[in-house]
């Protein structure tokens, strides 16, 4: 009869530790990013797709606003192109934004309108591409994807010849006095002194995944 009770006693611990190990088993693990939401990786597919809407976008912003600048420069030199640039350039890229639903953004480590400074993304990038021409790399346009979940794309912009008229270096590619033009249109200007062939800044587009 005492066995008969040990073995039914020992029986039942058994069952319950089965039990408790089971309900371990089937618990769900708790996890400390069940709040966050995951980014997902760009596909190839995808940055083959979004590379080519950015070189698009990129390529018909220049054509707009170097189409007008050139109107501005044949009917007034410089000073045109400048006073073109500070009333009508930010209206052309607007337009553009709204045409091809895209944020379109141009900026520079050397800035001339304050309100394009780059952003860490941006300014990395920047330093990336200054990096690659130093080391006598070739620049390519970029598609990474944002920490918020956007998909960004970048290209490099080198200053062409015609550009060093408002861009150059003072009393040798640029007039004493179009950059007097220049500086009483944006008095905290940064980029001049430049060379054809640099690198001037970047073409920033981002989408809405």
């Amino acid at each position: 009869m005492k066995k008969l009770s040990f073995f039914l006693v020992l029986t039942l611990v058994i069952l319950a530790l089965a039990c408790k190990n089971d309900a371990k088993s089937n618990k769900k693990p708790a996890s400390s990013h069940s709040n966050e939401v995951t980014k997902k990786d760009l596909t190839e597919a995808e940055i083959a797709t979004y590379m080519a809407k950015g070189k698009g976008i990129a390529q018909a912003s220049f054509k707009a606003l170097s189409g007008n600048l050139k109107k501005a420069m044949m009917k007034g030199g410089p000073k045109e192109a400048i006073q073109f640039c500070n009333a009508s350039a930010g209206l052309i890229v607007d337009s553009l934004k709204t045409a091809h639903k895209a944020s379109i953004k141009r900026t520079s480590t050397q800035l001339r309108n304050p309100a394009n400074k780059p952003t860490p993304e941006e300014a990395a990038q920047l330093a990336a591409y200054e990096k690659a021409m130093a080391s006598g790399s070739d620049l390519k346009p970029k598609v990474i994807l944002t920490a918020d979940n956007k998909v960004q794309f970048f290209a490099p912009i080198k200053l062409k010849a015609v550009c060093l008229k408002c861009h150059g270096i003072k009393g040798q590619t640029m007039k004493e006095d179009d950059y007097a033009v220049i500086q009483k249109l944006y008095p905290t200007d940064h980029a001049i002194g430049y060379k054809e062939g640099q690198l001037r800044g970047i073409w920033s587009i981002q989408f809405d995944r």
